[in-house]
């Protein structure tokens, strides 16, 4: 039995952004109403071209108020901010229409928020797929392993408008950048180690999951955010291209001066080179990278491995020019800031 005495100042508004949420709203409405401690609010900042998502909300019939605002297109940051500024509550647990929350997701908060005396806490979120491909697309990206959401964290709204809130014009990543910025405020931020959240927005096509991921690398070029990423590719990059150019095509004329019966001769060594980096890269993205992020051997075997690691090239493929020249302009970035 929840100890309503112990979250008595612990009022809190749920803010959801809604755009084209109609197939996702009703299971999240659903899932909020069952929570063992019930928020005061919902807001819900619907930027959808169509009414659906509203005839759904007006017509829902719940224990908890819903504050429905209705805008021109707005990105998720943007929404999350105006749902903020509508809020009444003194904390705010954001939520996405492409989520679920466990039952007890508002009480596991709050108990650590109450326990820690913190001010922010960020949740822990798993995928769930539904399909063949989403499964797939789920191990070759997130796994089932927990790791860090903004969808289900709580914050005090003091707290959150210290922050300055989400970029609104960012079409992604703006959850990732504004995390990164805590950070830097003077304030107690801590991490549910369970995960209370469940994910289940994959798509449902290869194309489409490469358009998104291209989308995102796009957007984010221009903001520091991901900079592991950014970094990380552009030093592969490189690094292959020095193998490419410095060892593997000067190999047989420095070292064996073009004599096929030198013991140091490398026979066909391109395509030996490309062949050992084509199978790294599918053992490492096929198998290493999904056990490591929670994916059963049983799905891996006998050929979904390999599947796993065509999806990834082809994501890895979609994404790296944004990455790529995202770095060179981060680079750029730091040493114009370094000269000034």
């Amino acid at each position: 039995m929840i100890d309503l005495n112990k979250f008595a100042n612990f009022d809190i508004s749920v803010v959801i952004p809604a755009l084209n949420a109609e197939a996702y709203i009703s299971a999240l409405l659903k899932g909020i109403e069952a929570q063992t401690l019930l928020p005061k609010e919902i807001v819900i900042v619907d930027s959808s071209p169509t009414n659906r998502t509203a005839e759904i909300v007006q017509s829902w019939s719940g224990s908890v108020p819903i504050r429905y605002h209705k805008v021109n297109f707005a990105y998720p940051g943007d929404a999350r901010n105006i749902g903020v500024k509508a809020a009444q509550c003194r904390w705010i647990a954001f939520i996405d229409c492409r989520t679920l929350p466990t039952t007890d997701w508002l009480e596991k908060c709050s108990n650590a928020a109450y326990e820690c005396n913190a001010d922010v806490v960020i949740a822990s979120r798993v995928s769930e797929a539904d399909s063949y491909f989403k499964h797939i697309l789920c191990a070759a990206t997130t796994g089932y392993a927990a790791h860090k959401s903004l969808a289900g964290s709580l914050i005090l709204k003091d707290f959150f408008e210290r922050s300055r809130g989400f970029i609104s014009n960012l079409r992604n990543g703006e959850d990732i950048e504004w995390m990164q910025r805590l950070e830097s405020l003077e304030g107690r931020i801590i991490q549910l180690p369970v995960s209370v959240i469940k994910y289940r927005g994959f798509p449902d096509k290869l194309t489409a999951a490469m358009r998104k991921w291209y989308q995102y690398s796009m957007f984010i070029m221009h903001h520091e955010i991901r900079n592991d990423q950014k970094q990380l590719y552009f030093m592969i990059l490189i690094f292959l291209l020095f193998l490419l150019s410095v060892i593997v095509f000067k190999w047989n004329a420095v070292m064996a001066h073009w004599d096929s019966s030198s013991i140091y001769f490398v026979p066909n060594i391109t395509k030996k080179f490309v062949l050992i980096v084509l199978i790294t890269y599918i053992l490492f993205n096929g198998v290493i990278r999904p056990l490591k992020r929670g994916v059963k051997l049983f799905f891996l075997l006998p050929w979904n491995w390999i599947v796993i690691a065509f999806v990834r090239f082809c994501l890895d493929l979609a994404k790296a020019p944004g990455l790529i020249w995202g770095n060179i302009l981060l680079f750029k970035r730091k040493l114009s800031r370094a000269l000034s």
